[in-house]
């Protein structure tokens, strides 16, 4: 991306702060200030590294961050919610052998009720419901790092799990 800018070949030795304030300005012209931050860091960790091993005897200085504003993130009211939920427990039939009302209810509600992302919801094993907190360990992605994020009043088997002995 940063050659297709600079119409040629960039060589470490190239690199210098005002070649990349050039092209995150350019680049800020097409794409969101954190797509523009997210490159920022690719590149002064590459940069870095090669000063690092001895490749480049320039270090990168101070690159500007992109402003970013934060948006309201969007959910349902508690209303639109328990409408959706009423759907999901009447749902008919089964999903890996559970009924499919009590799985995706429990599943749905595991979402709302912690703000998690599905696929780290999906990711509780048995091993990470901790019955004497009356949570479940939820592990994020970016840290690998388990949570204990309690369910409450619901006892955290019932809760969680209907996906979690299917496996699904």
């Amino acid at each position: 991306m940063l050659e297709r800018w600079a119409g040629r070949a960039v060589r470490v030795a190239d690199l210098c702060d005002d070649l990349l304030r050039a092209f995150l300005a350019d680049y800020l012209r097409q794409a969101k200030p954190a797509t523009v931050n997210s490159k920022r860091r690719q590149l002064l960790a590459l940069w870095r590294c090669a000063a690092d091993e001895g490749y480049t005897a320039v270090r990168p200085g101070k690159i500007r961050i992109a402003p970013e504003e934060l948006s309201e993130p969007e959910a349902w009211s508690a209303e639109e919610f328990s409408r959706i939920l009423s759907m999901a427990v009447a749902e008919p039939g089964s999903v890996a052998g559970c009924p499919a009302g009590l799985w995706w209810g429990s599943l749905l509600s595991v979402i709302y009720d912690t703000g998690e992302r599905i696929s780290a919801i999906l990711r509780i094993r048995p091993a990470d419901i901790d019955y004497s907190a009356c949570g479940v360990y939820v592990h994020r992605r970016k840290n690998h790092r388990g949570t204990l994020v309690r369910t409450g009043q619901r006892h955290p088997w019932t809760y969680v799990g209907p996906w979690v002995r299917t496996g699904t």
